[in-house]
Order: C-alpha cells, then sequence, then structure tokens
C-alpha cells in the first residue's frame, strides 16, 4: 500500500509540474520528433493528474 501512494504521488507531482509549463513540455517533446506535441502534453497531464480508484 505504501508503494502505490508514494507512485501515486510522483505522478501527482510530474503532471502539476507540466500543468505549470505547459509551452515548455510541448517544445521538449516537438525537438524530440514526437507528433502533435501540445495535444500530446494535454494528454499526458490529464493522465498523470486523473484521480483513480484503489
Amino acid at each position: 500500500m505504501a508503494a502505490r501512494v508514494l507512485i501515486a504521488i510522483l505522478f501527482i507531482y510530474s503532471g502539476f509540474g507540466k500543468l505549470m509549463a505547459p509551452d515548455t513540455v510541448a517544445t521538449r517533446l516537438s525537438d524530440a520528433g514526437f507528433p502533435l506535441a501540445a495535444v500530446a502534453t494535454y494528454v499526458t497531464i490529464a493522465i498523470e493528474i486523473e484521480p483513480r480508484s484503489p
């Protein structure tokens, strides 16, 4: 149970970091050659911050 909580904290922390600077994340993705970097950024943020039931 503790491991699940710690992993959840990592995802939430990472998601909020991306939420505060989405342009930076999109730029890094596009520099890496990722297609539709802006869309992928917001999808990633939604997945990382999405509340899930245990």
